[in-house]
């Protein structure tokens, strides 16, 4: 039967409630049996040496390595000081479980675990400690390696010298059997027993702060250690009844230590890295976002192992490819979206990196198609990154679904067909040009960026793109300067007609600022209106020349008339002077005037 992840994490709570039930037990248990102390003793030679080993020894240098390899990648000196806790705890309980049967081996047992359980314990609250202080973590790779060699080193040399100098009898006395426990060994147990607990609900609050399960089990490991050193507080007789009831949260404590570990391991693999470093992140304040980052991202974010198999699937991948978190896990991933054209070749990849550590995708951004639950494809920007952990290769991919910018991108290209046909049929001549100032922002020149097929025809100019206007008719006039300045400088579109004196033609203008205020362009969209000018002008010439010669004619009437006047007076005065009577007939003998 294969282990459902999402049904797990649906029912977490039932599993933690089942999982803090053994301590009230366990304390229930005890108390019963505290009246049965001293009564019977059952302590098989090799029994709580495998015991110690299996259960103590074992576990707990695994969480040491684990917290020592996360102290190197981190510099964590919460992670260091657990670590060195772990150890000096596990360490004491080998040679406690192993020397039970040797002369005076009982003195000898206790006093080695319960001194390991001490140092254990201040470690262990220390660590807790500096965890919700949150110390800097130490960058310098050298001493970390430093640190942890003297630290690991130590730890164990204090063991061995404390274990011979038992045997021999140096030591004070911890345990009597068939007494009782000293008062040092009384101080000695209950102070390990209340520093556990203090550490235990310092795990809870970081637990309730990252919402990380395997932090929870830790807690509820660290209670258990508690549980089993207070129970022996009241032990008289090592192999008791209620001594073994004692030992059994130890060992149950044991087993929680080793669930924690497979569940930071398997967190680790979900988020594609090791389990040291998920381990060391944990303790860093950006490990608190790290949920938050993954499920608000709008990209998908899957990781997966050398299988295929998913291990992490945000928010983000069930919106765009339409799998529930519980679908995904555990699925492979090129089952679920990845084309069936597309399989083979991430395979090949996904092989050759595993070989030779090396691929041609990883690390890159491509664009491929991808497939949603309803079979539909579409296009995505796919990236994959790939760390070795100790489980093998992990990759983490973060897939974007681009089908609306592609769909931007074709009527992009759909708008740029149109306006490069417009472009390159219209009549008039178009040109984007730059404008080029001095230190005064004065125009003084510009640039052509941009001409269309018609900018020959109307200048005359060839390959102008690129080239300064100055250098090709270096004598051009500044009024041009000036207008195309004003309107890259304000923005405001003219129309205008103007003549270009060395290009011996007149040019009607629309121009405007195109682009970013400050890169000062200018479209000019312009035709030659050199002959209609011409045409102008020639008219204008035939009209002042018509209305030169109407005058001279108006004139020339004018002379006309004031003589034939002039006459005619004259006449009339002549006429008048004479007293006969002078009369004029026309030819039908009516009288036409008399005097």
């Amino acid at each position: 039967m294969n282990f459902n992840p999402g049904s797990w994490l649906k029912n977490k709570d039932l599993y933690k409630y089942l999982a803090a039930i053994p301590i009230p037990a366990i304390i229930i248990l005890i108390a019963v049996l505290i009246p049965f102390d001293n009564q019977k003793i059952f302590e098989p030679p090799w029994l709580l040496p495998v015991l110690n080993t299996a259960f103590v020894f074992a576990i707990y240098i695994a969480v040491a390595y684990i917290c020592a390899k996360s102290y190197l990648s981190g510099g964590s000196l919460s992670i260091f000081l657990l670590g060195c806790g772990m150890l000096a705890f596990g360490s004491a309980a080998l040679p406690s479980g192993w020397v039970i049967a040797a002369p005076g081996g009982i003195n000898v047992s206790v006093t080695l675990f319960n001194t390991g359980a001490l140092f254990g314990s201040i470690f262990h609250l220390m660590g807790a400690i500096f965890t919700s202080m949150r110390v800097n973590p130490e960058l310098d790779s050298k001493r970390r390696k430093r640190n942890l060699a003297l630290a690991y080193i130590g730890i164990l040399i204090f063991i061995i010298l404390l274990t011979i100098t038992s045997l021999q009898g140096i030591t004070p006395t911890f345990f009597i059997q068939g007494t009782g426990p000293t008062l040092l060994r009384q101080v000695v147990v209950g102070t390990s027993a209340v520093l556990f607990v203090i550490s235990a609900l310092l795990f809870i609050r970081l637990y309730s702060r990252l919402k990380e399960i395997y932090l929870y089990w830790y807690a509820l490991a660290l209670m258990l250690l508690a549980v089993d050193l207070f129970a022996i507080l009241l032990i008289h007789a090592v192999g008791s009844l209620i001594n073994w009831a004692a030992r059994l949260p130890l060992y149950l404590g044991g087993i929680y230590f080793l669930n924690a570990i497979l569940i930071a391991r398997k967190t680790a693999r979900a988020r594609g890295i090791s389990i040291e470093e998920a381990v060391a992140n944990f303790f860093h304040e950006s490990e608190e976002n790290f949920k938050v980052l993954v499920e608000t991202a709008n990209d998908a974010i899957v990781s997966f192992n050398n299988e295929g198999r998913v291990l992490l699937w945000n928010s983000a991948a069930e919106k765009i490819f339409g799998y529930k978190r519980s679908e995904a896990f555990g699925s492979i991933l090129s089952d679920l979206i990845i084309p069936d054209s597309y399989t083979d070749a991430i395979k090949k990849e996904m092989e050759n990196l595993t070989v030779t550590g090396k691929s041609t995708q990883i690390g890159k951004t491509i664009e491929i198609e991808a497939k949603r639950k309803d079979g539909k494809i579409f296009p995505v920007e796919f990236s994959i990154s790939a760390r070795k952990t100790s489980d093998g290769w992990m990759y983490t991919s973060i897939i974007r679904d681009i089908t609306e910018r592609k769909r931007a991108e074709e009527a992009l290209s759909e708008s740029e067909v149109k306006y490069r046909t417009l472009f390159n049929s219209i009549d008039e001549g178009f040109c984007i040009i730059e404008v080029l100032f001095d230190e005064n922002e004065k125009p003084i020149d510009y640039c052509f960026i941009e001409i269309n097929p018609a900018f020959e025809r109307h200048t005359g100019i060839k390959n102008a793109v690129g080239k300064r206007i100055r250098e090709i008719v270096p004598q051009h006039e500044e009024h041009w300067f000036e207008i195309y300045g004003k309107i890259a400088l304000t923005g405001e579109p003219m129309r205008f007609e103007n003549r270009a004196e060395q290009l011996h033609r007149f040019y009607d203008v629309y121009a405007f600022r195109v682009d970013k205020p400050a890169e000062r362009k200018v479209a000019v969209l312009f035709k030659d209106i050199s002959e209609r000018k011409q045409a102008e002008e020639a008219l204008r010439k035939a009209h002042d020349e018509l209305e030169l010669r109407v005058q001279e004619r108006t004139a020339e009437l004018k002379e006309a008339n004031k003589a034939l006047l002039e006459s005619e007076a004259s006449y009339r005065e002549l006429t008048e002077s004479i007293d006969d009577l002078f009369y004029a007939m026309d030819r039908e003998l009516r009288l036409d005037f008399a005097c």
